[in-house]
């Protein structure tokens, strides 16, 4: 039965570790990260390869995932919910600020971003959210969380349509953006106190990224811009990061999400 143990261990620290590699790999390497001998390392990849979830590089002794690795790991890509690993980050980031917090998902198509949820602040002035309701990434902390992240080509095509915000307002000129962007990469979170999504409104915002660092959406904490903590902000920003970073590992792969 220790054997048994040993060997599901030893198979799941393999997995893991070839699906943090961008490509294939030799015996030696698996050897050596997981602190096998060579022989075990290799008797461990054939059992793989017998069922189909590795296969070996041709012309090469070199070893990549197989069909059956990428079946199933459509299988289970299709059954991760988003919203339902961010709530509890949700509630941590409201219960800390005390203000009203959402998650934005990001629509690579129309370059826009949806709330999926939120969760308010107990305060009485607050701000209820549209949800599903799409809003281009040029608006807001939550949407230039995105817009840093994406390519200029994509940015400057937003910017030619001459767009106006749900306020009214107009984007950044270029020059004003394009300095903004760098510095929310830079950061890691953003900050907007225009009102362009919601007027007399401001927010701090945190981008989430999945697999192969593909934009997944982000979080975001509105707060009246009447009551903005200026002296909190970097506090606030610090939280934001950190649960964006949190649930941006569990989406990659790279850490395991635990209950709480």
């Amino acid at each position: 039965m220790e054997n048994e143990r040993g060997t599901v261990e030893r198979i799941v620290k393999l997995i893991s570790y070839l699906a943090s590699k961008e490509g294939d790999v030799g015996i030696k390497e698996i050897a050596d990260e997981l602190q096998l001998p060579q022989s075990t390392a290799h008797r461990l990849i054939q059992q793989l390869m017998a069922l189909d979830m590795m296969q070996r590089v041709h012309g090469a002794r070199r070893y990549e995932f197989g069909p059956e690795m990428y079946r199933l790991g459509a299988m289970i890509a299709n059954k991760v919910n988003v919203v339902q690993l961010a709530t509890a980050s949700l509630h941590r980031i409201v219960a800390y600020t005390n203000e009203s917090c959402a998650l934005g998902l990001y629509r690579d198509d129309d370059a826009t971003l949806v709330f999926a949820a939120s969760v308010e602040s107990p305060q009485q002035l607050r701000y209820q959210l549209d949800l599903y309701k799409p809003v281009s990434v040029l608006w807001g902390a939550s949407g230039h969380s995105i817009l840093a992240h994406l390519p200029p080509e994509r940015i400057k095509s937003l910017l030619k349509k001459e767009p106006r915000s749900p306020t009214g307002l107009p984007p950044l000129p270029m020059r004003a953006l394009t300095k903004e962007l760098a510095l929310i990469r830079e950061q890691g979170f953003s900050v907007s106190k225009r009102g362009e999504k919601i007027d007399g409104a401001a927010g701090v915002s945190a981008a989430i990224f999945g697999p192969s660092n593909r934009i997944v959406g982000c979080f975001s904490l509105f707060i009246p811009r009447m009551r903005y903590p200026e002296s909190r902000e970097s506090d606030l920003a610090r939280l934001v990061v950190k649960e964006a970073r949190e649930l941006s590992d569990v989406l990659s792969g790279t850490r395991i999400v635990r209950s709480r």
